[in-house]
């Protein structure tokens, strides 16, 4: 959250620079869709420049990771997965969209991507949908949580993708804007202009609404997922619910140890997972630690010490931690990374995770998604989740001559096709580094390995 207005005169610089990048992308996106000016202007751009694409460039750096088909691979093939099966580690994956509309099922592309590289074949028929509610936001929706299964053809891998889309609680603030888009400003508004100041108003708005009063509104609905997300199984979930998901209700020790927990952003969506980590740090373990019930206070330090052994994934698409990391304060905890997260550091007892193993993909084209600078983790994370940074610089869309002048890459695909590019998937699943064997060359990647001091 931001603290002050010298803060909140920053981010919003930064909104205005951005909502010019945004009405390229919406002229962009008009420009693409026009049937008669793809034929008559576009396509002869393109073509007057050659019609051989640039090879894709993609750099990896950072230190070495496995993907999330690792704990799958490592499952007992003896044991098929049926609920909850003692031999039968499973894999949970939390989807979280970013700016603009969205929708149940969103993610079914993603999904479909991923578990075809797993060799996950098999889908239960029906997802489970939940109405998130909040105990602290009585009665108040705060999104839609969809659950969906799938399994290879044997029963021994599984994987659960929890697909949240909290776009409903910032589609009832942005109605306030619903009269600049009526037939009233339409009919007096140029038409490319028009379509531009629709895109601008669904998606500009959401960065601004996540600073205000609704912060806390959004990162409850990510906290309640991360929730249905870690303590309850497939045979567990509720279907057609609205109903708050209970910590004191949890699954034993031994299950949560039982499965890895992987975490897919989209743009916006990283800094609110990250903030909802940091959140869940600073109030809801303290919240545990002082529970004045016995029974549930000695569970919830059983789960805490869990937590330390966990090792989480987040995979970053679009990344734009930089960009909004501006204008805001630092966690409560930064700088001591190695107190909290090394055997033999100081603070080591007092860590939230093992590790939570953050991989940004941005693709340098993509006019809305950033790097990770190499000091941030230490400057701009809270050292109690033990943080690790790589980057993957990778062109999802490839780069087109243009007159032999200059090149261009679609800018608004370069910022939605992440979760359609085989080398983003091939980290995503395989990791780098690891037993995987060679997957940046295999991937046509060059890969710089970054040491520690």
């Amino acid at each position: 959250m931001l603290h002050g207005h010298c803060g909140q005169r920053v981010y919003l610089m930064s909104l205005t620079r951005l909502a010019c990048i945004c009405f390229l992308l919406a002229t962009w996106a008009w420009l693409s869709g026009c049937s008669s000016i793809a034929e008559g202007v576009t396509t002869a751009l393109i073509k007057s420049g050659g019609e051989d694409e640039k090879q894709e460039q993609c750099e990896v750096v950072g230190p070495a990771f496995q993907g999330m088909g690792a704990a799958l691979h490592a499952q007992s093939e003896e044991s098929p997965v049926s609920g909850k099966g003692q031999n039968a580690s499973k894999t949970k994956v939390m989807v979280v969209h970013g700016i603009g509309p969205a929708i149940p099922d969103y993610s079914v592309r993603l999904q479909r991507n991923v578990t075809r590289e797993l060799g996950l074949n098999v889908r239960n028929r029906r997802s489970k949908r939940i109405e998130l509610r909040d105990p602290e936001f009585e009665g108040m929706d705060l999104g839609t949580l969809t659950v969906s299964r799938y399994l290879n053809n044997e029963g021994t891998q599984e994987i659960l993708f929890y697909e949240l889309v909290w776009a409903e609680i910032t589609a009832r603030e942005k109605r306030v804007l619903d009269y600049d888009t009526s037939e009233r400003y339409r009919s007096r508004r140029a038409s490319v202009n028009h379509i531009a100041k629709e895109f601008l108003n669904d998606r500009i708005s959401d960065p601004l609404i996540y600073v205000g009063d609704s912060h806390l509104k959004i990162l409850q609905s990510v906290d309640q997922a991360m929730c249905w997300t870690l303590y309850t199984d497939w045979n567990e979930l509720p279907d057609g619910a609205a109903q708050a998901c209970d910590r004191h209700k949890v699954a034993s020790v031994d299950d949560l140890k039982g499965y890895q927990w992987v975490v897919i952003t989209h743009s916006l969506g990283s800094r609110i997972v990250i903030d909802t980590m940091e959140f869940q740090a600073r109030v809801v373990l303290k919240q545990f630690q002082s529970e004045l019930d016995a029974e549930k206070r000695d569970k919830a330090r059983e789960l805490l010490q869990a937590w330390k052994d966990q090792t989480i994934q987040v995979y970053m698409l679009a990344n734009q931690l930089p960009l909004l990391q501006l204008g805001r304060g630092e966690p409560e905890v930064v700088g001591q990374i190695d107190s909290y997260c090394r055997p033999e550091g100081g603070h080591y007892e007092e860590r939230i995770v093992k590790k939570l193993q953050v991989v940004a993909f941005s693709d340098p084209n993509d006019l809305l998604s950033y790097a990770i600078p190499p000091a941030y983790a230490d400057e701009h994370m809270d050292s109690r989740l033990c943080p690790m940074v790589v980057n993957v610089s990778v062109n999802v869309v490839p780069t087109i001559d243009l007159f032999r002048v200059g090149e261009i890459a679609d800018p608004l695909e370069a910022h939605t096709e992440y979760d359609n590019n085989h080398r983003v998937l091939g980290f995503m699943t395989k990791g780098v580094g690891n037993e995987e064997g060679e997957q940046a060359a295999a991937l046509g990647c060059e890969w710089l390995k970054t040491i520690e001091d």
